[in-house]
């Protein structure tokens, strides 16, 4: 009984870090769509920063100079992130992410994310990441799914009575 508990506890493992391994290049992915996606929103503030900039209408008055400055502003704001992210080493992309995440880009990259099985080697390098990280969480944080040890001693904190067969001493 104890091999099965030790071979279910092994293919639980393997399954966690498996699946940590996968959501890590989803997130890589997520990542990616993100930046498509900021480039959209570049593209499309640029397009009315120029409409307003051109705008025969209302040239010159206090309206326009207050919309060509919120348009201006989102503009540098959406440039800056972008070239931040496309310029990230790989490693150091999730932290430029987040530290330029805009959240409207961010909610409607979630909203139509479509997940990927990204092999280029970014994500690869994430899906390793992934599973090494899960691997030695679980065996960290963890005696097992049923506190079996793979060496097939007790965990610490659990007591052996001293009725049990395991607990006498056997004498010579």
């Amino acid at each position: 009984m104890r091999r099965l508990f030790r071979f279910v506890d092994y293919l639980a493992e393997r399954a966690v870090a498996a699946i940590v391994a996968v959501a890590f290049s989803q997130f890589f992915a997520f990542i990616q769509q993100y930046r498509q996606r900021l480039g959209g929103h570049l593209d499309e503030a640029r397009r009315s920063f120029e409409t307003v900039a051109n705008d025969e209408r209302t040239a010159g008055t206090d309206a326009q100079k207050v919309l060509m400055d919120t348009l201006g502003a989102r503009v540098d704001d959406l440039q800056q992130a972008y070239d931040a992210i496309f310029a990230a080493p790989v490693l150091l992309k999730p932290v430029v992410f987040l530290l330029h995440l805009d959240p409207i880009v961010a909610e409607g990259t979630l909203a139509d994310f479509a997940p990927q099985i990204p092999l280029d080697l970014a994500s690869l390098i994430y899906a390793a990441i992934g599973l090494i990280l899960a691997a030695v969480i679980y065996r960290t944080t963890s005696n097992g799914i049923f506190g079996a040890r793979r060496d097939g001693r007790q965990p610490r904190g659990r007591r052996v009575r001293p009725d049990s067969p395991r607990g006498r001493r056997r004498s010579r």
